[in-house]
């Protein structure tokens, strides 16, 4: 252990070594005044005061490093006499590789583990940075994880970024708290954030009309916005839609909606059922097969696709108006631009139409797939498919839902209605059939049929 003085670095650095590893701490005393080519010569007052100064933070680190090897070799003496058995311990470099491998009910996923194994190094670096005394996750302390927060604040993260960090590292100490020996959990007492939940703006059912009239004519994207628009499936649900999930006899689709969800039965409304048969005749394997393959290579693709209908339908990232819908906003915390409408927007306008017209919530998540923390609802109530169709027919729009009774039949629309009353109109009951139509053709369903009509079928 020395002090030295480097070659371009504007402070003194002690030269240590820990585990048979060489470290090079930077101190915090600033060279000043006239410095020698080597600490061996003699620089002018200055820099001889500084390095003065330099070495006694340097004596003091090893005092530190020598205190905390004896603290580990007591510790440890002190645990074998206890337990009768050698102190357990994971080091630090271990702590990614120990976590993904420790043993729980479910493995990780593999989209997650590669995720956790970068912060958790993150910390790991940080670590071996601030503190190259530190060998084991045992002599992890709660002075240590209060820094490394610290760090992390200064990265400016969102709040839900700087929560990932916190509740896995949290998460991850105590999962191997028996495995390493670990006695307090360093991160225990340090509270998440509030995070800022931006959520995505529904569609009116005109604004429906409008973005099925912008993408009828494209033969991609089409099918997966009214697969988003009549079963509230997610994304990437929809994307990856298989025809083993398909019963057009029947009229459903029973698919998982993912993120641990529910298996869903979701009736297959006249509108998707439009676009399924267009697709016959019936092949093995995705629905919707370009669009599952560009999927799988780019997600976002899909994404910047959805984007370009809405923009077509009227929707835009820098209104001129406060009135103009939007498609993003700035954050609260003005970091970056969140988006307001996209293709999560029509599992949002599902759910937000369904209630409001009166689809009772269990069935509303029998759809969606959404768990319940209501023991009796999530296990106990279980309507049968009839039920669920006759709900979602009589109360959702017509352009989402209409007439399901007979999958087989065509479209009950309004207009037939219309045509009746003009045929059986007689002398009589022209006033009141007049009264009767005019009240119809302003009605809701009517629009939003008109819009489906005109720009789909």
């Amino acid at each position: 252990m020395s002090l030295e003085l480097p070659a371009k670095g504007t402070h003194f650095v002690a030269r240590v070594k820990i585990n048979h590893r060489r470290h090079y701490i930077t101190l915090a005393e600033e060279i000043v005044g006239l410095r020698p080519r080597t600490l061996k010569q003699q620089g002018d007052g200055e820099f001889e005061r500084a390095r003065r100064r330099a070495q006694a933070e340097h004596d003091r680190l090893v005092g530190e490093l020598k205190s905390g090897v004896a603290k580990r070799n007591y510790l440890e003496r002190v645990y074998t006499a206890a337990a009768g058995e050698h102190m357990p311990k994971v080091s630090l470099p271990e702590l990614a590789t120990a976590y993904v491998a420790a043993p729980r009910k479910q493995p990780l996923s593999p989209k997650y583990a590669p995720q956790a194994r970068a912060m958790l190094e993150d910390f790991v670096n940080f670590m071996w940075e601030k503190y190259p005394m530190i060998l084991h996750l045992a002599e992890v302390q709660h002075s240590h994880a209060l820094a490394y927060i610290s760090q992390l604040e200064s990265r400016h993260y969102s709040e839900g970024r700087y929560n990932d960090y916190l509740i896995l590292l949290r998460g991850a100490f105590e999962r191997l708290r028996r495995q390493a020996g670990i006695h307090d959990n360093p991160f225990t007492g340090i509270p998440t954030k509030v995070p800022t939940i931006i959520h995505k703006r529904p569609f009116t059912v005109e604004e429906l009309g409008l973005i099925l009239q912008a993408c009828a004519d494209d033969d991609f994207i089409r099918p997966i916005i009214v697969a988003l628009m009549c079963t509230a499936l997610r994304r990437q649900a929809a994307c990856l839609l298989d025809w083993r999930h398909i019963d057009l006899k029947e009229g459903f689709v029973v698919v998982n909606p993912g993120k641990g969800g529910n298996d869903t039965v979701i009736p297959i409304f006249p509108l998707f059922r439009h676009e399924l048969e267009r697709l016959h005749p019936r092949q093995q394997g995705y629905v919707f097969k370009a669009q599952a393959q560009m999927y799988l290579k780019n997600p976002d693709g899909i994404t910047w696709r959805v984007k370009q209908v809405l923009k077509q339908s009227g929707f835009t990232d820098v209104p001129t108006r406060e009135t103009d819908p939007k498609l993003s906003m700035v954050h609260p915390t003005g970091q970056r631009r969140v988006s307001l409408r996209g293709s999560h927007s029509f599992r949002t306008t599902w759910i937000t139409l369904a209630i409001l017209n009166g689809v009772p919530l269990d069935i509303v998540r029998k759809i969606t797939g959404h768990r319940t923390v209501d023991v009796v609802f999530q296990h106990y109530l279980r309507p049968n498919r009839d039920q669920i169709r006759a709900a979602l027919a009589t109360k959702l729009p017509a352009l989402l839902g209409g007439s399901i009774s007979n999958p087989g039949l065509p479209v009950v629309s309004p207009i037939d209605e219309v045509r009746d009353r003009l045929a059986n109109m007689t002398q009589e009951s022209w006033a009141a059939d007049r009264q009767a139509l005019l009240q119809l053709l302003n009605s809701d369903q009517v629009k939003s049929q008109t819009y489906a009509i005109q720009t789909y079928i």
